[in-house]
């Protein structure tokens, strides 16, 4: 994968190749619009990034992914169809992942403000993501 910093922001963008995975194919056509001062951009829908970090927390840990999906979660629920994220779990075979990853007790919780711009959808199939928390790149 790739990143790219915009210098003036600090805000960050990853990129990563999609291949022809199906999952891909429908994060595509549910991609959403975000008009901003300078421009349009597309993102991913939020079922799309759950289900990439579960994977990516799967091949490797790391509690950035379940902070990411727990902060998702509290502060947008509606925004996240779960029957479209439980199906492809199951197609992944990643459901008990994320059951660990949203239910395990005592985890101490981090409070701080995320901006999650989601993953970012460009032309030639790829996706991004990016966030800042306390001002901080992460």
């Amino acid at each position: 994968h790739w990143n790219i910093i915009h210098a003036v922001t600090g805000l960050k963008a990853d990129f990563y190749p999609c291949g022809n995975d199906p999952f891909f194919r429908w994060a595509w056509d549910h991609r959403q619009l975000a008009r901003l001062e300078h421009g349009e951009i597309y993102y991913a829908p939020a079922e799309y990034i759950v289900v990439w970090k579960v994977k990516w927390f799967s091949q490797g840990g790391g509690e950035k992914h379940v902070r990411d999906i727990r902060r998702k979660m509290e502060l947008s629920p509606q925004a996240v169809d779960r029957g479209v994220v439980e199906r492809e779990l199951e197609r992944m075979g990643l459901q008990e992942t994320y059951r660990q990853m949203v239910e395990e007790k005592g985890r101490q919780r981090q409070q701080f403000q995320i901006f999650d711009c989601g993953f970012l959808m460009g032309g030639k199939g790829c996706f991004g993501s990016g966030e800042i928390g306390d001002g901080k790149i992460s």
